[in-house]
């Protein structure tokens, strides 16, 4: 609020200074700044003066802050009039206000004086430590303090009020301890008796004494030399520290005391309430000014979004609390951060890391732009990877942004200069795999050994590292390790496109160290295949067919996806139909040799006759007569099926001595392994018995 009402103030008043231009237009400028002025000094008067309870004191305290910072006649008599109002508000508002200068202003010195005569007594110790302060340079202030406080006839309350503030005289202390003495010995009023105790007790920092006891004491202390008095009051402020520090702890452990209870009760009572009641009520908590109250609404959007019911308003919420000023909210809400979903949270972060000084924070924050940033972030984590406390999450990151690619010599200086001198023997693999990707070439030669490093991960990522480097024969050279494996791979497929049977050659010649690293090896043959040409195909599956590790469904998908092609001849797609066709029925798959064939049913012989073949196998016997409808050949299928897959080719004879009943005779029906008709099976036997009986 200070820095705000300061900042449209001075912007008022810095940006409508008079230039002249011998047109009239400075004069009308001033007096524009002149009326934004005192509109702003009129609202900070009204706000500093505003009778209602609601208004904060540290609003009320920016808005006399403002109208000090304003200097100008009008905000000094605000000041004045609300320093000698008696309204505690505004006593206290502008005291403070006063409080923040080195220099009290000198024009309130006055009102300060007169303020002694209706000071609410809330704000008298405060006054107190104005009066001395001007008194500094104004030494008739405490003789005029002194002189209220003697003076019989005067208000009971004015003189309550000038002896508590001398009790704020401290480099006069003998001389103030006199005069209160003096007044304890003569009055018997008790505010004024009440009003001595309590400014001897300040000055001296004895506490609970009688008016005979005083009179002892002040026998022992009235004639020691300045110095020792000085010494004393040093001592007195100690102690008043002290015990205020020992009120402050207790106070904040009763504090803590209650708001341990408080949450408690939340935690216990907080599951009981629906859902859309612990939504609405989110907002508030993250907003309490109770941190403990904030870390637990923290931790309740932490279970919402566990439970997949937190909503983008809540989200938002939540985020507003990476400003909060306690520590450990915004270390909570760091740790939520990979599970918010606002597209627009990697920005903000990026922002934020700028002014955010904890490791923890930086380092959750570096954390969630490793998974969700972009090399465009760069710049933000430089210089964390400077700060120890934030170097290995830091280089974790900028690795995770620059180890798909070689970044230019720029970026390579740039991070080579962030990150500082590191230790070349570290046992980080990121540290290290960033140290390759990023120094000079002539520095290359010396990471090589550490491709033989024991750590895998080590291996794996200088690999990667070199890779980017340009070290794709060395790295295919390593494809026998099996950490190494995967990126010899990529260091194939990273051969030109243009050199397209040399690239898929070295892809197959890596073959996997280990059987479960078949799986990479299988999509590089398949991803490489893609830029061979078509008239090519046939070769390249002999050669496939030729090593036994490559499964045949590899052949299946490389010799679809060639035949599939928008740009492939027909005579070409021929070609690879006549090779995938009979892989197709092999692998049970004879469905789909059906659809492929289907177009050339009718041109092309030899492809007909595969069609028909899966046609049969698939149980298609509609679409296999469409081809064929000779009961030789149907016969020769079936032979052939019974042969290469039995469980097929009963169906087939089933459906030949349906399909061909009247033309069978005893030789057909015997290369059926028939004897009797099945579809003249007498009344009365079944199925089973006429089987039987042909098999006796």
């Amino acid at each position: 609020m200070l820095a705000v009402l300061s900042g449209i103030l001075m912007t008022g008043y810095s940006g409508c200074s008079q230039q002249p231009d011998g047109n009239g237009l400075g004069v009308r400028a001033q007096a524009a700044a002149d009326r934004q002025r005192a509109e702003l000094t009129t609202l900070y008067t009204e706000t500093l003066k505003d009778p209602s309870s609601d208004r904060s004191p540290g609003t009320r305290r920016a808005a006399a802050i403002a109208l000090l910072v304003a200097n100008s006649d009008n905000a000094i008599a605000s000041l004045s009039s609300s320093l000698n109002s008696g309204q505690p508000a505004q006593v206290q508002a502008v005291l403070g206000a006063l409080a923040t200068q080195d220099r009290p202003e000198p024009r309130l010195e006055k009102s300060a004086l007169t303020a002694v005569d209706n000071c609410p007594p809330v704000n008298r110790t405060a006054l107190g430590s104005l009066l001395a302060r001007y008194a500094e340079t104004s030494p008739g202030i405490m003789k005029e303090l002194m002189n209220r406080a003697e003076n019989r006839t005067a208000d009971v309350s004015s003189r309550e009020t000038a002896i508590v503030c001398l009790g704020e005289f401290h480099s006069n202390a003998a001389t103030v301890t006199s005069t209160l003495i003096e007044l304890l010995k003569e009055s018997d009023q008790p505010g004024i008796i009440k009003a001595t105790n309590f400014s001897l007790e300040q000055l001296t920092g004895i506490r609970d004494q009688t008016r005979s006891q005083w009179r002892v004491w002040w026998q022992d202390h009235r004639d020691r030399p300045p110095s020792t008095w000085m010494r004393e009051t040093i001592q007195v402020q100690n102690r008043r520290i002290t015990e205020l520090e020992g009120t402050l702890q207790r106070d904040r452990e009763r504090d803590q005391l209650v708001i341990n209870r408080l949450i408690g009760v939340y935690r216990e009572l907080w599951p009981l309430l629906p859902t859309e009641e612990q939504l609405e009520s989110i907002p508030g908590m993250l907003r309490d000014d109770l941190p403990d109250v904030r870390r637990f609404g923290v931790d309740r959007v932490a279970v919402l979004l566990r439970d997949g019911e937190a909503t983008p308003a809540i989200e938002d919420a939540v985020l507003q609390r990476l400003d909060d000023p306690d520590l450990e909210v915004r270390r909570k809400v760091a740790a939520l951060l990979e599970e918010l979903s606002d597209p627009e949270l990697t920005d903000l972060l990026v922002a934020r890391m700028e002014i955010e000084s904890d490791p923890e924070v930086l380092n959750s924050t570096l954390r969630f732009l490793e998974a969700r940033g972009s090399r465009s972030h760069l710049p933000a984590i430089l210089p964390l990877l400077g700060r120890e406390q934030t170097r290995e999450t830091a280089v974790a990151t900028s690795w995770a942004f620059l180890r798909d690619s070689s970044p230019p010599e720029a970026i390579r200086t740039a991070v080579m200069e962030a990150i500082g001198p590191i230790d070349s023997t570290s046992d980080d693999p990121e540290t290290m795999a960033l140290l390759v990707l990023v120094s000079p070439d002539d520095k290359l030669g010396t990471f090589e050994p550490l491709l033989t490093h024991s750590d895998p991960m080590m291996r794996n990522a200088l690999a990667t590292a070199m890779l980017r480097r340009d070290q794709t024969d060395l790295i295919i050279s390593k494809g026998g390790d099996p950490a190494i494996y995967p990126v010899a791979v990529e260091a194939a497929l990273s051969i030109p496109l243009d050199q397209p049977m040399e690239r898929i050659n070295q892809v197959i010649a890596l073959e996997p160290p280990q059987e479960s690293q078949e799986n990479i090896w299988e999509e590089a043959i398949l991803t490489a295949s893609e830029a061979v040409p078509a008239r090519d195909q046939i070769a390249l599956d002999d050669r496939l067919a030729m090593n036994e590790r490559i499964k045949e469904s590899v052949r299946i998908r490389i010799l679809d996806q060639v035949q599939a092609r928008d740009s492939i001849e027909e005579v070409e797609q021929a070609m690879i139909l006549r090779r995938l066709a009979p892989l197709l029925i092999k692998a049970n798959k004879s469905k789909t040799a059906v659809i492929l064939l289907e177009p050339f049913s009718k041109t092309n012989e030899e492809l007909a006759q595969i069609r028909f073949m899966a046609a049969l196998h698939d149980r298609d016997f509609n679409s296999a007569a469409t081809v064929n409808e000779q009961l030789e050949d149907w016969l020769e299928a079936y032979e052939s099926l019974r042969e290469s897959h039995p469980e097929a080719s009963v169906a087939v004879r089933d459906e030949i001595t349906q399909r061909f009943n009247e033309d069978l005779d005893s030789e057909t029906r015997a290369r059926l392994d028939i004897s009797v008709d099945p579809m003249m099976i007498e009344p009365g036997n079944s199925v089973e018995e006429a089987g039987a009986a042909d098999d006796q």
